[in-house]
């Protein structure tokens, strides 16, 4: 019983780290352990390599908060900033555990670590090999169910995060409902019937606890007896419990799995409301299985990205949204650590500092879930180191770490640009006219009011097929990646300043 994702994380980086510095030659990954008591198991893991090796002095910088690259004059051509290192000491302390190296210059390096882990079942695993070959073929099944009479609201202030869940049930036939923040949850809840509520934890203003308690005392709502399911990113030991006692019906970690969502849909909706899976020739077209082409991008783990979405167009989406929305995450987390630093210096109050960790740490918990959930687990590795330094209130952590962590999150420009044609716009545009430009971006402003994704996806997608001169094309990216981010200001204000232009 333990991280299996932090695990997998630590593991990635050590392994990619050994394959970096070693340009020719092995890397080893050897995994082993024994038992310390009927309950502990002590997992020891390994990677060793031929490669470069280091110097003594070397290995006694290796996990500094500076991040210097050691032999720098052998290293220079290797990319990445030597980040990952650094990440997997943190996680590995998180765990109680810590990375121990022993290398010899210019014949090689061994990193490896101990880690105890809890016994749920000591049943022999048995063959390893027939497992994989039987859990390949339950993930190719195609969708057990439908509920095409159910009505499901989900809450969540990311809307990559929103788009993921509908996206992971739309061969149900579901009804869903979205909100980005607990008082429009409570609002609709308020007016409106929902057989479920999925309702994320980790939100700005209203967080999905109180949210949860505060649809709960509507004793007379539509929504009085609806389970109430929370998403958190936060799956730690203990968490569902916690969340159980609180109040909540169930509990779903994030990134989504596609099945444990299903699981968990079939168990709360009532049985009369559960139907057989759509003919298969009736269903939204869905992939077999994890096409074995897709590209090398650093750092983007595909096998993790295909636990969560599990079809290469939902796939491939996603990773545009993604894309689209770098900036708009990189401004926002730019402006709240400007605060902390602010509040540090010259502390407005008490509360001011608190206030300011408490944002920051919201938005860096939201890009650490975009980052996990398109299988980019190192970026989300330091976004969680960041997300509990801000918990901590500690200010030196995150004046270490948030440049880097910065630095490496646009660095995904460059690295995911052309990537199934990100970024590379195609479309012969059309000169466009005032006209079109305020009957397109009304339709858009009016969308976003409304929280109907499907209709301002499709009028960005129609004016980005405009041309309305240099100035107002530069903000179209912009105005485009605001509407991703279903920002209704952000996209009013842009919205404004190229109507000027045109």
């Amino acid at each position: 019983y333990g991280d299996d994702v932090r695990v997998r994380q630590v593991i990635t980086n050590i392994l990619t780290n050994a394959i970096k510095y070693t340009p020719s030659g092995n890397v080893w990954f050897r995994v082993s352990g024994v038992r310390k008591s009927k309950e502990i198991f002590i997992l020891h893991a390994e990677v060793e390599d031929t490669g470069m090796g280091m110097r003594p002095e070397d290995v006694k910088r290796l996990f500094s908060t500076s991040f210097q690259r050691v032999n720098q004059e052998k290293t220079r051509y290797i990319e990445g900033t030597g980040l990952g290192l650094m990440i997997t000491q943190q996680l590995l302390k998180l765990m109680g555990s810590k990375l121990e190296v022993f290398s010899e210059y210019e014949k090689g390096s061994k990193f490896y670590f101990d880690l105890e882990q809890k016994v749920v079942d000591p049943t022999p695993i048995g063959d390893f090999n027939e497992r994989v070959m039987r859990s390949e073929v339950s993930v190719k099944k195609y969708n057990g169910f439908s509920a095409p009479d159910a009505q499901i609201l989900v809450v969540d202030d990311n809307s990559m995060n929103r788009k993921v869940f509908k996206s992971l049930l739309k061969t149900t036939l579901i009804h869903i409902t979205e909100a980005e923040s607990g008082q429009e949850a409570i609002d609709l809840a308020t007016e409106h019937f929902y057989d479920i509520i999925f309702m994320d934890h980790m939100m700005p203003e209203m967080d999905g606890v109180e949210a949860m308690h505060r649809i709960r005392e509507i004793k007379d709502g539509p929504c009085a007896n609806t389970p109430i399911i929370v998403l958190t990113a936060n799956a730690v030991s203990g968490a569902k419990e916690m969340y159980k006692e609180e109040g909540f019906d169930g509990f779903i970690s994030k990134p989504v799995v596609a099945d444990k969502l299903e699981e968990a849909i079939k168990d709360a909706l009532p049985a009369d409301l559960i139907k057989a899976p759509i003919e298969e020739k009736e269903a939204p077209k869905k992939s077999a299985g994890m096409p074995d082409d897709l590209p090398m991008v650093e750092g983007l783990d595909w096998g993790f990205a295909w636990q969560h979405l599990p079809d290469l167009d939902v796939l491939k989406d996603t990773l545009a949204e993604f894309y689209e929305l770098l900036p708009v995450h990189k401004k926002k987390l730019e402006g709240m650590y400007a605060d902390i630093l602010s509040e540090v210096e010259d502390p407005s109050s008490e509360e001011g500092l608190k206030n300011a960790f408490s944002a920051y740490r919201i938005q860096v918990h939201s890009m650490k879930g975009a980052a996990a959930t398109i299988g980019i687990v190192p970026l989300a590795g330091a976004a969680k180191i960041l997300e509990f330094a801000a918990k901590d209130e500690d200010p030196e952590t995150i004046r270490s770490l948030h440049p880097i962590f910065i630095k490496e999150w646009m660095s995904y420009a460059d690295k995911l640009y052309g990537v199934f044609d990100i970024g590379i716009d195609r479309t012969e545009k059309i000169p466009g006219t005032p006209e079109i430009f305020h009957e397109e971006s009304e339709v858009i402003r009016q969308a976003l009011e409304d929280m109907d994704i499907d209709a301002a996806d499709e009028h960005m997608e129609k004016l980005k097929g405009y041309t309305f001169g240099e100035k107002a094309d530069e903000l179209m990216k912009e105005l485009s990646a605001a509407v991703a981010d279903l920002d209704e200001d952000a996209a009013a204000e842009i919205i404004a300043s190229m109507q000027e232009y045109i």
